[in-house]
């Protein structure tokens, strides 16, 4: 994603508050001007833990433990999240998590699959282990600040990157030009996507 969205979940009488913000492999300079390290840098002020995901499946590991040193002298509970181990041999991840603990000093380590949705559970009793009393900032029955507008457009543009890799740029906008509810629940709307180059048109509509 390219703007902060917050995800709410409500557990009994626990609300969690999710804000999904860009990679933060994007993040340069902790107080940069520009709006993408803002949406990042106000989104981590606002939290009480920050989730930081490694992918890896990569042959290459990214962890950018200066962001993350950065995070922890704002007094932040950081959690790593290992995701995508479906993808990997198990023997791999040990190793991994000996590594995070030995060279970067971070304890709190969960391997997790979000495609095949295992350990989810984990990092929940994690976060409600952090829980504390205050008044609820959002309705019971609400699950986020967008509307389904906004969520469509989202919804189009991660499809698009996430099945054409790293052909597209991160730079690609979708804009919705109709959107309509008709009968039993359908949807119709139609979308412009915006692209930096003529190139890039071809690739997408294949």
């Amino acid at each position: 994603t390219k703007d902060s969205i917050i995800g709410i979940l409500n557990i009994k009488n626990i609300q969690m508050i999710f804000h999904d913000t860009p990679g933060i492999e994007q993040l340069k300079e902790k107080y940069s001007n520009k709006k993408n390290n803002e949406n990042i840098w106000n989104s981590i002020l606002l939290s009480d833990v920050v989730l930081y995901l490694i992918d890896v499946s990569k042959r290459n590991i990214f962890f950018n433990s200066r962001i993350l040193t950065d995070i922890k002298d704002e007094n932040k509970k950081i959690i790593i999240i290992l995701n995508k181990i479906d993808l990997i041999n198990k023997m791999k991840i040990l190793p991994i998590i000996d590594l995070i603990i030995k060279k970067y000093k971070f304890n709190i380590i969960i391997p997790i699959s979000a495609k095949k949705k295992t350990s989810f559970d984990d990092v929940i009793k994690k976060l409600k282990s952090f829980s504390y009393k205050s008044d609820w900032v959002y309705l019971k029955n609400q699950i986020t600040n967008k509307d389904n507008n906004f969520l469509s457009q989202e919804i189009t543009r991660n499809s698009i990157l996430r099945n054409l890799n790293d052909e597209i740029p991160y730079s690609i906008k979708v804009i919705n030009t109709k959107w309509k509810l008709v009968k039993k629940n359908n949807l119709i709307f139609n979308q412009n996507l915006i692209i930096n180059k003529t190139s890039h048109k071809k690739i997408i509509l294949g």
